[in-house]
């Protein structure tokens, strides 16, 4: 009983790695984790704790959630960035999700990255991946 335990909750934290498309990452005890933040700091504002995550003043609103340790997220950002940075009309909130009680239990989340849209604090629809996350936020005006 004890190691089916230990085999769920390991399956269950796996969703974090399988949508960094099985990249292998190394990081040493002398990564600057400032340079890995870098972009994300200048949105430290829009950063939502997870009871925040479906509570905001907004009808509408997206949430992106990411890491700073995963190889997707990492390829999509500069772009995530330009296109979060020029918006006028619709907001982007940001996660950064390094563990599960990162998000609020309410956000299911099989990939990183991944974009939620919440209309009316409830979870509409959660888009997942690279190239499907930068179509959604390509869209946002």
């Amino acid at each position: 009983m004890n190691s089916l335990k230990k085999i769920l909750l390991a399956l269950f934290l796996s969703i974090f790695l399988i949508g960094c498309e099985q990249a292998t990452t190394t990081v040493t005890t002398e990564v600057n984790l400032d340079i890995l933040a870098e972009g994300y700091i200048e949105f430290s504002n829009l950063h939502l704790e997870p009871e925040d995550q479906l509570s905001q003043e907004y009808d509408v609103y997206y949430i992106y959630v990411y890491s700073r340790f995963c190889t997707a997220c990492s390829g999509i950002k500069e772009e995530a960035l330009s296109e979060i940075e020029l918006l006028d009309n619709d907001i982007v909130f940001f996660v950064e999700a390094l563990y599960r009680t990162d998000l609020n239990e309410n956000i299911e989340i099989e990939y990183l990255p991944s974009i939620v849209k919440v209309v009316n604090n409830q979870v509409d629809t959660v888009t997942y991946r690279g190239s499907s996350v930068l179509e959604v936020l390509n869209g946002l005006t």
